[in-house]
């Protein structure tokens, strides 16, 4: 398939094992979406009609648990599917909604046509049912984790997390990376106040984990790397 070569070599290893029998007449109803940074691919409460495919392109999930609240939980990256959950669980309606952070690159595949190949194809079953339970064990594990987790501790995983997601974007694991996020934006990612998230990175400061100038946060490969041996050293046991 031509647009899986949009993907990073590694998921695109893992597509051509997908697609590999992948009936023609499903793989010519899949179309290409391309959607800009800030809008919406798809809303929770709608009707789950498409399966996308992030071939290009960062997004992030919302949920709304009060009133102009909004609660975003996860990042996705090229090669993740959205909708699929919902698809197979045989759930009418998308769960969640997710946005995109930068310009992205979808594949879209009807939600129907979706069902009718993995009906027809063992291989892509398997291979997507063990993607789905690895991600539900995984996240399950994490949530534990992450309950328990003072606001400092919930910073340095999510700062590490992005650097790692520039890094692979750029190709570049020297760069110094800047925090393209607002005060507002990590009060939502993290689940801590906005006073809260500003006392914390000045801790990280101190640390020398994080440089701030005229509040803006960046982090060098040196910082990057004290983050990561702190998490080694106290979370990850």
């Amino acid at each position: 398939m031509e647009p899986v070569k949009l993907l990073p070599s590694k998921e695109q290893e893992y597509m051509n094992r997908l697609f590999a029998g992948c009936p023609e007449k499903i793989k010519n109803c899949m179309t290409i979406r391309k959607v800009e940074k800030g809008r919406s691919i798809l809303l929770a409460g709608e009707p789950c009609e498409s399966i996308f495919i992030i071939l290009k392109g960062r997004a992030i999930g919302i949920d709304v648990q009060l009133p102009e609240k909004i609660y975003e939980f996860k990042e996705f990256g090229p090669g993740r599917f959205l909708g699929e959950f919902e698809c197979l669980s045989s759930i009418p309606e998308y769960g969640i909604s997710v946005r995109t952070l930068t310009d992205c690159t979808l594949c879209v595949i009807l939600s129907e046509m979706y069902l009718e190949w993995m009906k027809h194809d063992g291989n892509a079953l398997f291979l997507r049912t063990q993607n789905i339970l690895l991600e539900l064990t995984r996240q399950t594990r994490n949530d534990r984790k992450y309950l328990m987790l003072e606001c400092m501790d919930r910073m340095v995983l999510y700062l590490l997390e992005y650097c790692e997601k520039q890094y692979s974007e750029k190709q570049d694991r020297t760069m110094e990376i800047f925090i393209q996020r607002t005060r507002e934006e990590l009060s939502n990612a993290i689940g801590f106040t906005e006073k809260t998230i500003n006392r914390n990175i000045r801790k990280l400061a101190e640390q020398d984990f994080v440089s701030v100038h005229s509040g803006k946060i960046s982090i060098s490969r040196k910082q990057y790397d004290a983050m990561n041996h702190y998490v080694h050293g106290k979370l990850i046991k």
